[in-house]
């Protein structure tokens, strides 16, 4: 197993949900994983190590029903404006 449990991520192809009839494949750069933000849903190809950081797991954690059984199904959508995620963005890559 890689580091984190991560190591099943590679390039795959996820679908962002605008409805099921309109559906579309998007790819994804091998090491990332795409984020969708705010009520627009704004897509984000966010670095996979990310995902280990503090603040990304308390998001994750508010995008999901229960947060007993965090389960992710799909995309994973953050309820969070885009501009607070920016700033988020920054912090990481200081981090």
């Amino acid at each position: 197993m890689g580091k984190l449990g991560l190591s099943h991520f590679r390039k795959y192809s996820y679908k962002r949900i605008v409805g099921v009839e309109n559906a579309k494949t998007v790819q994804v750069r091998k090491g990332f994983v795409p984020l969708y933000v705010g009520k627009e849903g704004k897509r984000y190809e966010v670095p996979v190590k990310y995902l280990s950081y503090p603040t990304f797991q308390a998001l994750i954690r508010q995008s999901v029903a229960d947060e007993r059984e965090i389960k992710i199904e799909g995309p994973i959508v953050l309820p969070c404006k885009t501009e607070i995620f920016d700033q988020i963005l920054k912090l990481a890559k200081e981090y």
